[in-house]
Formats: C-alpha cells, structure tokens, sequence
C-alpha cells in the first residue's frame, strides 16, 4: 500500500498528499486494524469471530485516520519542546478505544453553497450544473435539503445591489445523526443570528500583497461576487446552527476544501473545531494560510484563545537560558578540520589505495568526499603524468606563452605531450591537492 493515495480528480492537492500512504502510516494502519479486530471479537467463539473482519469501507477508513494521523505527528515532531514522553502518548492516544469507534461511523454533513457566476466549464447555466450535482449526490445516497441563507443588510449602503438570502444546501448520509443540528431541522438560520454582511471596504481579494480594498470599486465580478457571503459572519453562524448542541458534536472536524480569505478558518478556530483546509488554486491557498498563520501568531501573543493554552507561552524578552544556543561543534573520531574545510587523514587515505579489489571504489569515495567537505576538486580527465610523479607541481612543458590556454584544457594538454595516456591509471593522492598517476 506504500505511495497509494486517492484519485487526483477526487481529491485536493494538499489533501492528497496528508492522505497518501507512507511506510510510518501504514504501520500504525495495520497495527490499528489488528486491535480494532482483537477488541471486536474479544467475547466472541472463535466460530463466529470472522464477523468481527472489518469491511472494506471501514478498512479504508482506517487508513485514511493512519494517514492524517501520521502526517500530524511528523508535524508535531517539529516543535522545539517535543520530547520522547509527548511522542509515547502521542502514539498512545492514536490506539485510544473511542478514537478507532469514531472513525467507523460516517457522521459526515456537506454544506453546499452554489456559484453566484457561471463558470468557463459550466453548461452556460447554474441551474442545470446545480441539477447536475443534486443527481450526483442523490446517486451517492447523500440526502439533500435546500435551505435559506439571510443576510443582515441594515448597514450596507442602499444603492449596493447585494441579495439578502441565498439559496444553498445541506446534505447527510443519516439524518436521524443531526436531529439536532437546527440548520437541518428547521432548513434557516435563526432569526437573532442572521450575518450581518461584508461591507466593501473589508472586501479581501487574495494576490500579492492581501491588502484589503479600502472603499475601491476596480474589483471584477467574480472578486465582488466571492465576498458576497465572505467574512467571518456567515461560515460562523452556519457552524453555530450545525453544531448547536456541542454534546453530539464535541468531536467535529471541519474540511473546507475552497480556502479563499481564510474567513471558514477562523471562524471554526473561534468556535473550537479542527478544520483542514486546501485549494486548488495557489494564490487562494497561500491568502488564506498567510491570514490564519497571522492571526495565530498575535493570539499567542496576546494570550487569545485558541493559544492561550498552549506552550511554550509567548515572552516579549525571554531570558537568555531559554533562548536557543548555537550548536556545539562536533567532536570528529577520524577526521580532521582545516581552514574550514574537513579533511581525511593521510594514513586513512592510503589504507586502500593498493588493493586491487577496492582501490577504484575507495577513490571514487575519496574524490567525492573531497567535493562535497575538502577542497573542490576538478573535473575527472585524461591528464597524467609519468609514474609516480606528484602533478601538483609544475610541469617543465608547461611554461611558455600558450601555457595558461592549455592548462585550462587539461585533456587536450596531456594528449599533446603524452599520446600514451591512455594506458595511464590515476591514483588518489594522500590529500585533495595531490594525485598520482602509473605508466606503462
């Protein structure tokens, strides 16, 4: 299962690659799967403990938790206070009973709001792509429910045509999960949380710079119409009349798949609910990732939530023992530091410089490691010298006025002077400015 990951069709960028099966998340999905199955059949006759096997959709659920699990632990990792006792309960809690229950159960809800424009690969209408994408979804055993989207208008000018409800959907697999959700029930927003909507000035256009349209008019339709419901207002009430009741959904992750203006982000931020991001278009994602990161960074500042209980706490000027400290050099066992370059001991490189079985490798071991730590060493050619003779010296035929034209050229140089040089072996010498070469 190693690289597998979803169709590129059927899945973000972003989301694909958290996604994709790595060596450390298919472990932790096999070790999974085996427990899963050792609790389930735990009470059962070994007859009938094949009916504790895992289906095929719970398997790949399984592995879809392993996968994004794992991609946050090698996250986690990153951080300057992880240590050995956070990574053990770290992977403790991934084999946590109610962790592998709640996976198995598709308590997913979709929340469709349509395109307000009709797109380039659009049928030429939205209501036959919204027709299109209701059969789908129906064919998916996914139950729709169209429902009202108000909007509070009372401080947006009256000349700005701006509509006040839009029409969007909902969908679930098993609605008997969501009777409490009040978006579902009663298909509207209730009446005292209606969003009030964007004002202009706070349009936010993701480019180069995320600067906010301060009162300017030169923004495209589709700009315009993407700011419509944008805001923290509109994705804040919406997660407030799905997730009423926090008893039946204290363990929700949002997904939004269409990161614009970070807004979706922070808004679930703010009412404490993971949420997965991606986009396929990089400018949106970048915007939206720079704005969440930002506001991240001054709520662990100001000790806001949802940083004020996380460590290390935020210090204006922190002590210097806390600081991180330069690193120590290393101390090397074989290899020696010269005018900042490292260098292998003379004895060291001759060990293997006369065996015949593995005198060419050891050279090609020396050469690259000179390349890479010692000093840079020139391209392999045909130069050589009568045996034995050390060419770090100057050559007697080298000089004269066409000398420095030829020894630029050090293949053509000894072709001249020594048309045997073919027959010519080249040797490592004791160090990376000295070689060694033998004639018949």
């Amino acid at each position: 299962m190693l690289t597998a990951s979803p169709k590129a069709s059927a899945c973000p960028g972003e989301l694909r690659r958290c996604l994709t099966v790595t060596p450390q998340s298919q472990v932790l999905h096999l070790k999974l799967v085996v427990k899963v199955f050792v609790d389930g059949s735990r009470r059962l006759r070994a007859s009938s403990r094949a009916r504790a096997r895992l289906s095929s959709a719970q398997f790949d659920q399984l592995c879809d938790f392993a996968c994004v699990y794992s991609h946050i632990w090698e996250e986690a990792k990153l951080l300057s206070h992880w240590d050995a006792e956070k990574d053990a309960a770290f992977e403790k809690a991934f084999f946590q009973k109610s962790m592998t229950q709640s996976v198995c159960v598709d308590s997913s809800m979709l929340l469709l709001l349509p395109p307000l424009l009709v797109g380039t690969e659009s049928g030429g209408s939205l209501r036959s792509d919204l027709r299109k994408l209701e059969d789908k979804l129906l064919a998916s055993r996914v139950e729709l429910r169209p429902f009202t989207l108000n909007l509070d208008l009372t401080e947006i000018h009256g000349n700005r045509e701006l509509p006040s409800a839009f029409v969007c959907f909902v969908g679930v697999v098993d609605a008997t999960l969501f009777c409490a959700s009040h978006l579902w029930a009663r298909q509207s927003l209730p009446f005292r949380s209606f969003p009030k909507a964007l004002d202009e000035k706070s349009f936010i256009v993701p480019g180069e710079s995320f600067l906010c349209h301060d009162s300017r008019r030169s923004l495209t339709d589709l700009q315009e119409t993407s700011q419509w419901l944008g805001g923290q207002g509109v994705p804040a009430a919406l997660i407030e009349a799905l997730t009423g009741d926090r008893k039946t959904f204290h363990a929700a992750v949002l997904v939004h798949p269409t990161a614009y203006d970070g807004s979706v982000e922070l808004a679930s931020l703010s009412a404490g609910i993971p949420v997965l991001s991606s986009s396929a278009n990089a400018t949106s994602h970048n915007c939206a990732k720079e704005i969440v990161k930002n506001h991240l960074v001054d709520a662990w500042k100001h000790g806001r939530s949802p940083m004020d209980k996380l460590m290390p706490r935020y210090k204006a000027s922190p002590p210097a023992e806390e600081l991180p400290q330069a690193p120590a050099a290393p101390e090397l066992k074989l290899c020696q530091v010269s005018d900042g370059r490292m260098l292998i001991p003379r004895d060291i490189r001759q060990s293997f410089l006369g065996c015949p079985i593995y005198g060419p490798e050891w050279r090609d071991l020396l050469k690259a490691f000179d390349s890479d730590w010692g000093v840079q060493v020139p391209a392999v050619s045909d130069s050589h010298s009568p045996a034995g003779k050390n060419t770090s010296s100057p050559s007697p035929l080298a000089s004269g006025p066409g000398a420095k034209k030829e020894e630029e050229d050090t293949t053509a140089f000894w072709k001249k002077y020594f048309p045997f040089s073919d027959d010519i072996q080249e040797l490592a010498g004791p160090d990376a400015s000295t070689k060694f070469v033998l004639t018949p």
